[in-house]
């Protein structure tokens, strides 16, 4: 608040040493009016916002006709106008609100880069004083605004996006008729808003912050299957999900990935893509950030910015198309079809579990037959009811655990609740498909349901061996890799690969702190080195647990193993890391690293698998294994929440003598299916741990990710 206190006196000062007539005095009005607009929304002071309408009016007085910093000043009041009828209720304040969107909208023909937000922000109050008035024409004008703003291609991608976004937000609100075509419109959009961002981390600040793109693809889903489209509902949660990763990796190849094919071609897209953004973002830079400088825009250079524009946009388009010839890129920033996508289901059933608002389904694929849809329902509603029982559990599972009674709320309430409304019908459908009993299964959860332990619920565990998968793509090309390194089984007579052991206890304590230090790391790291012996068939090796020493080991190690603290950051994703000597080990050191000889990782550290209940963008799987498996590595195994030290060399004893003795890592799964099964029954390392308490939240805890 210091600094905008300051702005705002320093706004002040400026205008009383501004002579009459000065040319930029407009512009300094705007700003000063726009400092107060923000005081009046951190402070709710009514004088605020009168002294904001009094100087954007002051400013419009001095931007009479064939100004060119007109529109945004119409603009500007017009926003400001809005705010108070919010506030007083005067319809005085939303009909000149309308008023003078409409002026702004006329100054700002087709091809001006602001003419889509202008749609949009004219369709806002339209939609207000529908709700005031009931007056159909107002309803009708403001689709009819925000469809012209989607479909505005000399506009940006963004500008566009938020378009369709807020005309699929109108459609729901009134219940009207909502075409496929829309969710199409929009999803295409928001790839295309989001790959301008230069790093990951942009891409997914910009998505969090809007309301609708996190459940964007869920609700498009939804829709899709209401129309009997589960082909549709598949392709549209492929592309509107995981976007990040996608963005990065697979079908939807990123910018880099173009560059490796075509280095000019690559170039031109993101250079045209930046100065279609530097564009759009021109006149909101010189009039809405307090810039003081004097303006000499002339009507000659808005126009030539608006045919520049154009052109811009074609170009994108046309670079869009070259792209989309090369080989293996026939799908970028675009929907990947069904007949592609159903080929994640080549070696076993994949249940994906859309969750939304309008309905909630499992999709079970199975490789060469038609989708099967089943809806899921609470009481026989399948509505909102379902969203809500789901994103109640996960929030109930965030605040428990690591409570005393965790168990008990597990086995009570969540798996209790996931086993009626997820997993029973899904096996009842399974086995009814003769889906044979101990075989895999892969989940591709969504929304608030990418945190809960499905693979725990019900009679899961006794029946199939189950793994996770982000996205059907990242399934698909864990394969398609694993297909293109050497088989994943060796002779030991031919070849010994190996197993790197990252070990690490944790920082040692400061004399006020508590010491939570592993130190049952060294006995699992001397258990994992047993069975290596055991078996013969890899060398296990140890590297110095120092971030950078892990990074220059990782790509030379086909299996890879971390015990060590896991630091989940639910707000800032990119910073949860393993926790090594010195500095951490990041989720974003790892995005940059490849491991192009990795085919397996388990990371036995707590939330490696989780992104945290807190995370507005669930979908994106912004956690550790998450990572480890964009890096390169085919099957991970993780956990969702804390992991008692007690457990890790048991289940390095378990898991391990079984891989070493298969030596594949396509067995991971069904290895840690052995341990999971240990566990449950107390047997073998567990056989003295029968005093040790209930054993449910330590099983369910494990997730197997991949291959």
């Amino acid at each position: 608040m210091a600094d905008l206190e300051q702005a705002i006196v320093f706004h002040k000062e400026s205008l009383e040493l501004l002579l009459p007539g000065y040319p930029g005095r407009s512009m300094i009005l705007s700003n000063f009016a726009i400092a107060l607009n923000t005081r009046f929304s951190q402070l709710y002071k009514m004088a605020d916002l009168e002294q904001s309408i009094y100087y954007h009016q002051e400013a419009l007085e001095l931007n009479p006709e064939g100004h060119p910093g007109r529109p945004m000043t119409l603009n500007n009041l017009a926003f400001a106008l809005s705010i108070r009828f919010d506030k007083l209720g005067q319809m005085a304040d939303l009909e000149q609100s309308i008023t003078n969107f409409r002026a702004a909208l006329e100054l700002r023909p087709l091809g001006h880069p602001e003419r889509s937000a202008t749609l949009d922000n004219l369709a806002a109050v339209l939609q207000i004083r529908f709700r005031q008035l009931g007056q159909m024409a107002d309803l009708d004008e403001a689709v009819d605004l925000l469809q012209s703003g989607a479909n505005n291609a000399s506009d940006t991608p963004k500008h566009r996006y938020t378009c369709a976004s807020r005309l699929i937000a109108l459609f729901q609100e009134h219940n009207r008729p909502l075409l496929l075509g829309v969710y199409e419109k929009a999803l295409n959009l928001l790839q295309l808003a989001l790959a301008v961002y230069p790093d990951v981390e942009l891409r997914r600040e910009a998505l969090g912050t809007d309301y609708l793109s996190p459940s964007l693809a869920m609700s498009a889903a939804a829709h899709a299957l209401e129309q009997g489209q589960p082909d549709k509902a598949v392709e549209m949660l492929e592309q509107g999900r995981a976007l990040l990763w996608s963005n990065m990796r697979g079908y939807r190849h990123p910018v880099e990935a173009v560059r490796q094919v075509d280095a000019a071609l690559a170039d031109r897209f993101r250079a045209t893509n930046e100065q279609l953004e530097a564009l759009a973002t021109f006149s909101q830079s010189r009039f809405d950030q307090s810039q003081i400088q004097e303006l000499d825009e002339s009507v000659a250079v808005s126009e030539a910015r608006w045919t520049r524009q154009r052109q811009l946009s074609l170009e994108r388009d046309e670079v869009l198309q070259q792209i989309r010839q090369l080989d293996g890129f026939e799908h970028f920033l675009n929907a990947v079809p069904f007949s592609e996508l159903k080929n994640a289901a080549s070696e076993g059933p994949v249940i994906i579990v859309n969750v939304s608002q309008q309905r909630s389904d499992a999709i079970i694929l199975r490789h060469r037959e038609v989708p099967i849809v089943l809806p899921l329902s609470v009481d026989g509603q399948n509505r909102k009811e379902a969203y809500l029982k789901i994103l109640n559990l996960s929030k109930l599972l965030f605040e428990q655990r690591g409570k005393a009674d965790f168990s008990k709320t597990l086995k009570d309430n969540i798996l209790k609740d996931l086993a009626e409304l997820v997993v029973t019908p899904t096996l009842r459908e399974l086995e009814r498909l003769g889906v044979p009993r101990q075989s895999r299964i892969w989940w591709c959860p969504t929304s608030a349901l990418c945190a809960l332990p499905i693979h725990a619920a019900g009679e899961l565990p006794n029946i199939y061996i189950s793994s996770y998968t982000p996205t059907l793509s990242a399934l698909i090309s864990a394969r398609k890799l694993d297909n293109q390194q050497h088989p994943a089984t060796f002779s030991a007579t031919i070849s010994q690969p190996s197993l790197l052991t990252i070990i690490y206890p944790g920082h040692p304590p400061k004399t006020s702190e508590l010491d939570d230090r592993l130190l049952t790391v060294f006995t699992e790291r001397n258990v994992i080195e047993k069975a290596g012996r055991d078996s013969q068939a890899r060398s296990v090796v140890r590297t110095d647990a120092t971030r950078q020493a892990v990074l220059d080991q990782l790509p030379n190690h086909p299996w890879l193993h971390f015990a060590c603290h896991g630091r989940l950051n639910s707000s800032q994703p990119f910073r949860s890391a393993f926790e090594l000597d010195g500095d951490p080990l990041s989720l974003s050191d790892l995005i940059h690293a490849r491991l192009p000889n990795a085919d397996f990782a388990f990371l036995a550290a707590c939330d490696s698998a989780t992104s945290g209940g807190s995370s507005n963008t669930p979908d994106e799987s912004l956690h550790l294994a998450a990572a480890v498996q964009f890096c390169g590595v085919r099957s991970v195994v993780g956990t969702l929440w804390p992991m008692a030290d007690s457990d890790g060399p048991r289940v390095a004893q378990v898991f391990y003598r079984h891989m070493f003795k298969e030596n594949d890592s396509r067995k991971s799964a069904e290895a840690l299916h052995k341990v999971v099964m240990t566990m449950r029954k107390k047997t073998g390392p567990w056989a003295k741990a029968k005093d040790e308490g209930e054993i449910l939240q330590r099983w369910a805890n494990y997730v197997h990710i991949g291959v």
